[in-house]
């Protein structure tokens, strides 16, 4: 029996080792770590814990390795309530980030794909994506992005794609198969303009891709200056929350859940807009990029405070 979730996400679930340090060493300098922390990771997996924690039911379709690691993940997602019968494991190793952040919540981040790197189109079983209401992509195998976006607009299921800067990097023309059947992109600013290095203004390089592509709605995540909303009739750029940021990672994966989120429940964009950017707000004044994911509860009452 295929079990039955309002959002599914695809893509990496990794292990996070976040080194807290005063400063980013220069070449071949060592500085010490002040506090070190094993996390629960990986952009497709923080964005469902995100959507879980704001009240849906989710489903995860990924990949783990057969270690330490990958049963720690495991009895993560369980404690979150995220249904993982399409969690696959491998003889391998996990997916693993090394994450130094300074003290302004600044970050590099080194990841390690692991098994994440192996999941197929094979893995995905179309009945499950059939009874959705949102299907959220991030980074998988491109394969599996476009063989998953295919079937979303199959089965008229609402497709969010959110590749991350690693995967745009590669270029428009590699991710082109998945923003063909996209209704919500949600880039950065860089990675607009790494998408359009020739475009200026977020807004226009916005415009070119829904002309192109019939994607419906770019959010465009503008970090502490909030956020730019874009559709074909209407433009809507919200400010940002000013926080104490302690750690930036995951900011864009609490974004995304939480206005994915408003698009399921139906609400205006500029409301969707709002609550994205509180729960991204709350989300860097804390250590993790999991951990960290408010709750409904957390993100109604900053919003309350806030007005």
């Amino acid at each position: 029996m295929i079990p039955r979730v309002d959002v599914i996400s695809i893509g990496g679930v990794n292990i996070d080792i976040c080194a807290i340090i005063p400063e980013f060493p220069a070449i071949d300098e060592e500085i010490e770590v002040v506090e070190l922390q094993e996390l629960p990771g990986g952009s497709a997996a923080n964005y469902i814990v995100g959507v879980a924690r704001l009240g849906l039911k989710t489903g995860f379709i990924g990949k783990i390795g057969n270690d330490v690691y990958g049963h720690k993940l495991t009895r993560d997602f369980l404690q979150e309530k995220v249904d993982i019968s399409q969690l696959k494991m491998a003889n391998m190793h996990s997916g693993t980030c090394l994450i130094p952040i300074d003290k302004n919540g600044n970050r590099r981040i080194f990841s390690f794909r692991g098994a994440n790197a192996t999941l197929s189109p094979e893995d995905i079983r179309e009945p499950y994506i059939r009874q959705a209401a949102i299907l959220h992509i991030t980074s998988p195998p491109i394969t599996v992005a476009q063989f998953a976006a295919e079937l979303a607009r199959k089965h008229k299921v609402l497709l969010s794609y959110d590749p991350g800067g690693k995967v745009i990097r590669k270029g428009l023309k590699f991710i082109e198969p998945v923003l063909t059947n996209t209704d919500i992109f949600l880039p950065s600013k860089s990675e607009l303009h790494l998408l359009f290095p020739e475009i200026e203004e977020p807004k226009t390089a916005a415009l070119h891709l829904i002309d192109s592509y019939g994607i419906r709605i770019v959010a465009g995540k503008l970090g502490a200056q909030g956020c730019l909303i874009v559709t074909k009739d209407d433009t809507i750029q919200v400010k940002g929350y000013t926080v104490n940021v302690i750690d930036t990672t995951g900011a864009g994966d609490s974004f995304a859940a939480a206005f994915t989120v408003g698009i399921h429940k139906k609400w205006d964009l500029l409301k969707c807009a709002r609550f994205a950017n509180a729960a991204a707000a709350i989300k860097v004044t804390r250590l993790g990029a999991r951990s960290a994911l408010p709750t409904l509860k957390e993100v109604e009452e900053f919003l309350h405070l806030t007005i």
